[in-house]
């Protein structure tokens, strides 16, 4: 199987993940984490010359992968703390 089918195909799941779960915020956020991943993936394999631009590069979307990680955690504790369960049910505009 070829490398970029194979990419194509996780970054498609991890897609759908996000786009079709409904119930469960912890996997809205695995799913994200999916595509930040196959992002990073197919940039490295994209980028074989050692340029230096093209390793500042990796590292602003690798840091980037990491303040989507840690800022999705931070979230999922507030609204655990404040719902009592991660379910995107419990996330309601009443209390605005």
């Amino acid at each position: 199987m070829n490398l970029r089918v194979l990419y194509l195909i996780i970054f498609l799941r991890a897609v759908f993940t996000v786009v079709y779960q409904r119930r469960r915020i912890i996997i809205i956020l695995l799913g994200l984490e999916g595509v930040t991943l196959i992002v990073i993936l197919v940039f490295l394999r994209a980028v074989r010359a050692p340029n230096f631009i093209d390793r500042y590069l990796f590292v602003i979307i690798l840091s980037y992968g990491v303040i989507e990680a840690s800022l999705g955690l931070s979230l999922l504790v507030v609204i655990a703390r404040k719902a009592g369960r991660d379910l995107v049910i419990s996330l309601t505009l009443r209390k605005c």
